[in-house]
């Protein structure tokens, strides 16, 4: 019990000295402030000599040692000797005096416990007294009594004294500091500072990390002769120099990177009494990163119908080109924590993004042209400054491509036509569905059709590229002649974004006229023709006696003077101006026949012989007649001698002569190709309305009852088949006029036998009853009547069919017939003419009978010279005399002349030579002309052409076998060592491709100069040669397959060159559209054809085999450009 109350006591104890040293701290601390304020405030006031601070300095040690004796060591003093073993006597008589009751309770229990003279008492009394006392008071806490407020009651002055102190020093805290450096350096000699003031902006500061801070100072004291920033920063010193200004001075730190301290120091300009700078207080400059995006990644998900892969941007790049409904993921690295994010959108979106650390990311739709930046706010909140512009650009999903590739142009059909249309279509990403648009413009207008549309099946749903070929069976359309078919493609994308887009091609429009507008379209044109060349003849012929005449004059004068001169030049002229014209009519007959060609109104021997009459016209402007015409031209405006003058218009005389010739040779041949076209046209038109009425039966046949709209339209169409049947009626009274006719009396016996019967009435009666039935609807009446109708016209087609082939016989057994004269009287002149050269070498020159080979001779020329004229005259009417059998008779008329002009000069042995060489000519011509009577027996007419392109379809059939059989070998013989059997098929082979390279070069040397037409055949048959060589070497390999199609691929180019030349699609899109017949629309258009021409370089561009990225590009490029294109042209 003794121990437990000495602890209380000593407890006590330790509080009370413990807040008696802190008193006695805290009042030792105010009044050493109050005596440095005091003292500090003084010498800023009276500025003390040095002598009153030594005492200063003094009596301010003693008043400090005194007061730290007492106010702080001997209260700390008593609190650390005080412990259990200490009287505690005295801390019990202040727990008395602190609570009354106790009284000295405390002090005689004390004492008690701790008395140690020796007494009556007994110990348990005392120890029993003393638990009595100390229960009583065991529950009182002792330190409870101690209170702080009892120790320093003087705490609230002290508090104000120190509100004073800190207001005074802020605002005194240079001068106090500079009075404290006095007092407490009392020997060193400092000088009086005057009174100044640095009013730095911004202060202390906080700046954003790169920025630049400009710090102003205002200034007001002595003049400073500089002014420094002094800038402190991880233990460096730095000064800056700054600038002055109206009422102070300025500074600027640029790209601050780093928190520092700094203060301004001026250098007084008079430094007497002043040895120090005068310097401001200390300022802190803070430095803060803000959030930036330190790494940006961008990817573009496009479109699912596009069927592109995920493309991921280059790091750091923001700006984005991709199509309208792309979805781009942005996934941004903050350089600090972040605490929120979002994209914030020009057109005034905004979107949130989720934020984990340092990371943010959004996904956005790509709708439209925008721009976005991305807007950071760090776990500070200090958000991005000057965030970046990204583009957002919406690249065109073009609309598809789609154009008609064949035919590619306007035509004219008949109504039975069938047209292959072939359509090209390209997207980007896909097609949906490719379509033909067609309208139906009646004439005349009877309300037009809307545009209706025909779906083609895709192969591939969703290919980038197809190409289709839609047939159009015009039979299945309403259509009646004079009526328009107006027609374009059109291809729809898979675009679910915005689309579909769609693309479409020119429009083209296809006429339906009568084959009698065609035919009297072409008529025309054809008698224009044959009346300009007979013109062109005529002037040929004056043009001819002129050129004889001026040549006679200047050779007899040896003059040129300014008259000759005058009408030379004046020939010349009209020699250009009649070549021009020949180009002309030649040009215009290849129209009209593309026209007859293209509505399938010709067979294929009439075109032979037209395209065989456009070479005649081609063989016409000869080179040789154009270097004449420019020797002469040179030679007249060189001014040189007339013998000069005379040679150069003796070779123009001559290629005249020429030009006149062939001519009129073309000429001839035109008329007798004219008229058998004539013949076949009748045919044509009997043919059609034949087919016409055909269709109306079959139309009746299947309806039972007519609506309005139907009856109209067989009404109609059966008012214009008797307007065709009244024009074939007077076409055929016309042919009875044409005196070629008479050349053919068989075919003029069916012309007659056709027109009777056209004429005698039931046909133009069983017209009107069909139209009366159709009027009334009577279906089974005029279903009865149109069948009636249908045996006439029959009837008639057959008739005239039968006269024209009747009058191509009779011309070919004509033909056949004189060429057999002109063969006979060539052999007879042969033969003469080899019995004269043997009596020649039997007869000396000085014999008498001489003179009579001399004679013989000249009878042998004149012979020759009629033959020479049966050969031009026949030349006239057939195709089959060609160029070389002239030049054969030329040169055996020539090897005559001279072999006459020798025997006269008596040189036997050279006039021999002569008629040697004039005889090899006879035979020449002789062989060629059984050549041209074997090719016309193969022929279907006299003037026929057909037999070349018969013998070049055999012979690539034939190249077509040999290709086949060696490609064949060619894989057998890779696998190893040929057998005996595959040598000896190499062997056969070899003897067949050497037998085609002569039979083509044979049929070459038949074309004479017009083999141009079927190509390079001498590069073939220099292929051949070397096929020929590899198969008896039994070296087969790739070269010689490659070499094998070349020669198949020019044997069909030249068939091509003969049919398909003048008619080739390119020279079709080359040329104008022409129409013969009344156009009812515009047929054409700047815009389509441009349109055409920039997808035509675009699908060029495609097929040179650039890879793909090159191809995206071209094609985004011509597609940029279409797209301009048709916005300008909206």
């Amino acid at each position: 019990m003794t121990d437990f109350f000495t602890d209380k006591i000593y407890g006590f104890g330790k509080r009370y000295f413990r807040m008696q040293a802190l008193a006695s701290t805290l009042r030792f601390l105010t009044i050493v402030l109050l005596l440095w304020l005091s003292v500090a405030l003084a010498d800023d006031l009276f500025y003390f000599s040095e002598i009153t601070r030594w005492g200063i300095w003094f009596i301010n040690l003693g008043v400090v040692l005194w007061l730290v004796f007492t106010l702080l060591f001997n209260p700390i003093k008593r609190y650390f000797s005080l412990s259990r073993k200490s009287d505690l006597s005295a801390l019990t008589r202040l727990l008395g005096r602190l609570y009354p009751e106790i009284g000295d309770d405390l002090v005689n229990a004390y004492q008690l416990a701790h008395e140690n003279e020796e007494r009556l008492v007994s110990e348990e009394l005392k120890e029993a007294a003393v638990r009595q006392i100390v229960s009583r008071y065991e529950d009182y806490d002792f330190e409870r009594a101690i209170r702080f407020k009892n120790f320093f009651p003087e705490w609230k002055w002290a508090a104000g004294f120190g509100l004073v102190f800190l207001l005074m020093f802020g605002l005194l805290h240079d001068a106090l500091w500079i009075s404290t450096l006095r007092i407490l350096n009392p020997t060193r000699t400092y000088a009086q500072l005057p009174a100044f003031e640095f009013k730095v902006l911004p202060g202390d500061t906080t700046l954003v990390k790169g920025d630049p801070l400009k710090i102003s100072v205002e200034y007001r004291g002595p003049e400073l002769e500089k002014c420094y920033v002094v800038i402190h920063h991880t233990g460096d010193k730095q000064f800056l120099v700054c600038q002055p200004v109206d009422n102070g001075f300025t500074a600027l730190l640029k790209n601050v990177q780093q928190s520092f301290t700094y203060k301004i120091a001026g250098e007084p300009l008079l430094k007497k009494g002043v040895d120090s700078f005068l310097e401001s207080r200390e300022f802190r400059a803070k430095v803060i990163a803000l959030p930036f995006v330190k790494i940006l990644d961008v990817t573009v998900l496009p479109p699912s119908y596009t069927g592109l892969g995920i493309q991921k941007l280059e790091r750091n790049i923001g700006d984005v080109q991709a199509l309208r409904g792309s979805t781009i993921k942005v996934r941004a690295v903050s350089a600090s924590p972040l605490r929120r994010a979002r994209l914030v959108f020009e057109s005034g979106d905004t979107l949130n993004m989720n934020v984990n650390n340092q990371i943010a990311t959004g996904r956005f739709t790509l709708k439209k042209e925008d721009a976005y930046h991305i807007v950071l706010v760090d776990t500070a909140g200090y958000r991005n400054r000057n965030p970046i512009r990204y583009r957002l650009s919406v690249l065109s999903d073009y609309q598809p491509l789609v154009e008609i590739v064949r035919p590619g142009e306007d035509l004219e059909l008949t109504l039975d036509s069938q047209l292959p249309v072939s359509i090209d279509a390209r997207d980007d990403f896909g097609l949906q569905q490719v379509k033909i648009v067609y309208q139906i413009v009646h004439d005349p207008p009877r309300g037009d059709t809307l545009w209706q549309a025909i779906s083609l099946p895709l192969a591939e749903q969703g290919a980038k590229h197809v190409s289709i070929t839609h047939v159009l069976d015009f039979n299945t359309f309403p259509l009646a002649f004079g009526d328009q078919f107006k027609y374009y493609a059109m291809a729809l994308d898979n675009n679910v974004i915005n689309g579909p887009g769609r693309g479409k091609s020119r429009i083209y429009y296809i006429r339906f006229p009568s084959i009698e507008e065609i035919f009297q379209a072409v008529d025309e044109t054809q008698q224009e023709n044959v009346e300009d060349l007979q013109d062109v003849v005529k002037e040929a012929k004056t043009m001819k006696e002129n050129l004889e005449k001026l040549e006679r004059e200047i050779k007899q004068s040896q003059k040129l003077d300014w008259e000759k001169k005058n009408q030379l030049a004046q020939d010349l002229e009209r020699q250009k101006r009649l070549q021009k014209k020949v180009e002309q009519i030649r040009k215009e007959l290849d129209e009209a026949i593309k026209k007859l060609e293209q509505n399938d109104l010709i067979s294929e021997e009439l075109l032979q012989k037209y395209m065989k009459l456009q070479d005649l016209f081609r063989e016409v402007l000869t080179p040789e007649l154009e270097e004449a015409l420019k020797k002469l031209n040179q030679a007249l405006e060189k001014g040189v001698r007339p013998k000069d003058v005379e040679r150069a218009l003796k070779e123009f005389r001559l290629n005249q002569q020429a030009f006149e010739e062939k001519i009129e040779r073309t000429m001839e041949l035109l008329k007798q190709v004219q008229f058998e076209q004539k013949m076949e046209e009748l045919v044509k038109k009997a043919e059609a309305l034949y087919k016409q009425q055909e269709k109306m039966s079959q139309q009746l046949k299947e309806k039972e009852k007519l609506n309005s709209a139907e009856k109209n339209r067989l009404l109609q169409q059966q008012k214009k088949q008797e307007q065709l049947t009244d024009r074939l009626q007077f076409d055929l009274q016309e042919l009875q006029k044409n005196p070629m006719l008479a050349r053919y009396p068989e075919a003029q016996k069916q012309i007659d036998s056709a027109l009777t019967q056209m004429q005698n009435g039931e046909m133009k009666q069983g017209l009107k009853d069909l139209q009366q039935s159709l009027q009334q609807s009577n279906t089974t009446q005029a279903q009865n009547s149109s069948q009636r109708l249908q045996q006439q016209y029959q009837s008639m087609k057959s008739a005239l069919q039968q006269a024209y082939q009747k009058m191509l016989n009779q011309s070919k057994q004509k033909i056949a017939q004189k060429m057999q004269r002109t063969l006979e009287r060539l052999l007879q002149l042969s033969q003469a003419q080899e019995r004269l050269q043997r009596k020649t070498k039997q007869t000396s020159q000085l014999s008498e009978k001489f003179n009579e080979v001399i004679r013989q001779q000249g009878q042998l020329n004149e012979n020759l010279n009629k033959a020479i004229s049966d050969v031009v005259q026949l030349s006239k009417e057939t195709f089959f005399i060609q160029p070389q059998m002239s030049k054969s008779l030329q040169n055996a008329a020539r090897s005559m002349n001279r072999a006459l002009q020798q025997l006269s000069e008596r040189f036997k042995n050279s006039a021999m030579q002569s008629q040697r060489q004039a005889m090899s000519a006879l035979n020449q011509s002789i062989g060629q002309m059984m050549q041209a009577q074997q090719q016309m027996a193969g022929s279907s007419s006299g003037t026929g052409f057909e037999q070349f392109m018969q013998q070049l379809q055999q012979m690539a059939n034939q190249q077509g076998q040999l290709n086949n059989e060696t490609m064949n070998l060619f894989g057998q013989g890779n696998q190893g060592r040929l057998s005996l059997e595959q040598q000896q098929a190499m062997q056969r082979l070899a003897a067949q491709q050497a037998a085609l390279k002569q039979a083509l070069q044979k049929l070459s040397e038949e074309m004479g100069e017009r083999q141009n037409v079927l190509g390079r055949l001498g590069q073939v048959a220099q292929e051949m040669e070397k096929v020929v060589k590899d198969l008896l070497n039994k070296n087969i390999s790739r070269k010689t397959i490659e070499r094998q199609q070349r020669i198949l691929s020019r044997m069909l180019d030249a068939q091509k060159s003969i049919r398909e030349r003048e008619y080739s699609k390119k020279r079709k899109a080359e040329q104008a559209k022409k129409y013969l017949a009344r156009d009812p629309r515009k047929l054409e258009n700047i815009y389509d054809l441009d349109l055409k021409q920039l997808q035509d370089a675009m699908r060029n561009a495609l097929q040179q085999g650039y890879n793909r990225d090159y191809q995206i590009l071209i094609e985004a490029y011509f597609k940029k450009l279409m797209e301009r294109y048709q916005n300008e042209n909206q």
